[in-house]
């Protein structure tokens, strides 16, 4: 594994692509698995992902 970090700067970049992804995303994720409030709709939980992302 030492060895494949040392010569492939290609591996790096794509665990650290696939690092900022996951955190980005894990957000978005957490609000597909929980149900909705009633008092909030699309828009509100839209803008909320969104300022997640951001």
């Amino acid at each position: 594994m030492q060895s494949l970090l040392m010569r492939s700067p290609i591996f790096v970049a794509v665990c650290w692509i696939g690092a900022y992804l996951f955190i980005t995303l894990l957000p978005l994720l957490l609000l597909l698995i929980y149900p909705p409030f009633e008092d909030r709709g699309f828009w509100l939980d839209l803008s909320v992902a969104l300022g997640f992302i951001g």
